[in-house]
């Protein structure tokens, strides 16, 4: 029980120290920092500030070349079972690349099944 306590009081303490760090940012740093924050957390392995400087001058879609705009926003493409960083592309040829990256484990996932039958 004590040990959950010390967790919680933890975990406020933490929480006390983010919100006191944010404060002291611009809406545009506080934006930054939880774009990069975001990208840790879905599994990026790469570093992300220089990632971050390629996503900041990128102005088109590495695949289909049309340029960006509020309703197609560029989007960090990286690869989903590695973690690795691909390019800079829209949302919606994020979101094709995420279905490849899918169908491409569930055949490894196959291709492994197959050879521990034989």
């Amino acid at each position: 029980m004590a040990n959950t306590d010390i967790t919680e009081e933890r975990r406020l303490l933490l929480n006390e120290r983010s919100r006191l760090y944010m404060a002291n940012k611009t809406p545009e740093e506080r934006k930054i920092s939880n774009r990069k924050r975001n990208w840790r957390r879905v599994g990026l392995k790469d570093d992300v500030n220089e990632i971050h400087d390629i996503f900041m001058n990128t102005k088109e879609c590495h695949y289909c070349n049309k340029k960006f705009t509020e309703d197609d926003r560029k989007s960090m493409e990286h690869d989903h079972l590695s973690g690795h960083f691909r390019c800079v592309c829209c949302h919606r040829c994020n979101m094709y690349m995420k279905r490849i990256d899918t169908l491409r484990l569930k055949l490894m996932l196959d291709i492994h099944r197959y050879n521990s039958m034989i």
